[in-house]
This record gives structure tokens, C-alpha cells and sequence, in this order.
């Protein structure tokens, strides 16, 4: 859901209130925001949206969900979670990153004709109003030095944002081999009969569980 998307929706529930009927016949507005918060907070949960026979499992978490105060439930609606925004923000911050180097690079270049500009007055007969022509050449510089480094600043703040959000993602991935690994290994503990491979499947999950929250 896009951040724009998510705030508007987020502001027409707390207009709406959590009794406001919806178009998903018998629910309600809270049980429409419980839903939302469920699929991206509770992914257990939500597999009963797929898997029928967990589909019980999925309506009391849901209910669960929407005995939370109100307010409090558009809020966590309103702010996704940070396994969602990982990936997207990744790419998003990589994007301005370059954005912002392209526009350290213009005003890098604009900069160097201002200055070549300033010299040129110097050596150029017949340059007309000299003096004037140097104060506006010189505020130029200044404004593009100050674009320049505020342009740099900006590039830099982004692209550490990016490198965070894919650690982020690596952790991620790993942790998701493990725990994948791990149920494998469960499986075949359970079909063997075998303890220590049992054993073997949580030592691998709680490494994975490790890897993505503290590694």
C-alpha cells in the first residue's frame, strides 16, 4: 500500500469511526482495519486467508486484533511494518541517491562555468560593467557551491539509508533459508523418528530467528 494510500486511508477511518459499515458484507470498519493489520503483522495468521483449514485459526486472531482501542488500531495501520518497508525503501532511497548525485553533478558543472566565467572578466577587454557582472557571477557561485553541498549531503544520507535497507533485506533472506532449512529437517525428524535431527531443525530456526533480529 503506498505511504500517500495509507495515510488517507488511515485519516477516512478515524473520520468514519469503527462501526461505519464497509462493502465486505457483515464487516464493519474496525473488522476491515483488523484485517489489514493482521496481513502485515501476523503472517501466521493470515496463511488461514489461503489455507482453509487454518481459516479458524485466522478469525480469532483477527478478533483479537479488533478489540484493540481504536485509535490505536488506525495508528498501527497507519505505520507498516519494517519488514514491509525494508525492500520498498531500499529501492526508494537508492533511487534519490542518484537523483541527488545527478544533481551534485549539475551544480558541480554550473559551478565550474561560473568560475571559468569570473576569470575570463579579468583577461577580457572590453568586458562592460566588470564589477557588476563579477557580483552576480560571484552570488552564482556561491548559490551553486551551497546546491553542491547540500546536493552531497543529501546523496550520501540516502545512500547509507539504502545500504541499511539492504542489510536489511540480506538478513532477511538468510534468516528465511534457515528457518525454511529448519523445516526440512522437522519434517524428516518427524517421518524418522530421529530426535536429533528434531533437534537440529530448532538449533537451525533459532539461529535463523537470531540472524534476522540481532546479526
Amino acid at each position: 500500500m503506498a505511504e500517500q494510500e495509507r495515510e488517507q486511508l488511515a485519516d477516512l477511518l478515524v473520520e468514519l469511526g469503527p462501526d461505519e459499515p464497509t462493502l465486505c458484507e457483515g464487516w464493519a470498519t474496525r473488522d476491515l482495519a483488523a484485517h489489514l493489520v493482521l496481513r502485515e503483522r501476523r503472517p501466521l495468521a493470515a496463511l488461514g486467508i489461503a489455507i482453509t483449514p487454518l481459516a479458524g485459526y485466522t478469525r480469532h486472531v483477527q478478533a483479537d486484533v479488533a478489540r484493540t482501542p481504536w485509535l490505536e488500531l488506525v495508528e498501527t495501520l497507519r505505520h507498516p511494518s519494517p519488514l514491509l518497508l525494508g525492500p520498498t525503501d531500499s529501492i526508494v532511497n537508492t533511487t534519490q541517491a542518484s537523483n541527488k548525485w545527478q544533481q551534485f553533478q549539475s551544480n558541480s558543472l554550473k559551478l565550474h562555468v561560473t568560475e571559468v566565467e569570473i576569470d575570463l572578466l579579468g583577461i577580457l577587454p572590453n568586458a562592460g560593467d566588470t564589477a557588476k557582472k563579477r557580483e552576480d557571477l560571484e552570488k552564482k557561485e556561491e548559490k551553486y557551491k551551497g546546491e553542491k553541498a547540500k546536493a552531497q549531503d543529501e546523496a550520501l544520507e540516502f545512500t547509507a539509508e539504502a545500504k541499511k535497507g539492504s542489510d536489511m533485506n540480506d538478513r532477511c533472506d538468510l534468516a528465511g533459508l534457515f528457518l525454511q532449512i529448519s523445516i526440512v529437517i522437522a519434517s524428516v525428524a518427524i517421518l524418522s523418528r530421529q530426535r536429533f535431527l528434531w533437534y537440529a531443525g530448532l538449533a537451525l530456526a533459532g539461529f535463523g530467528a537470531v540472524k534476522f533480529f540481532f546479526l
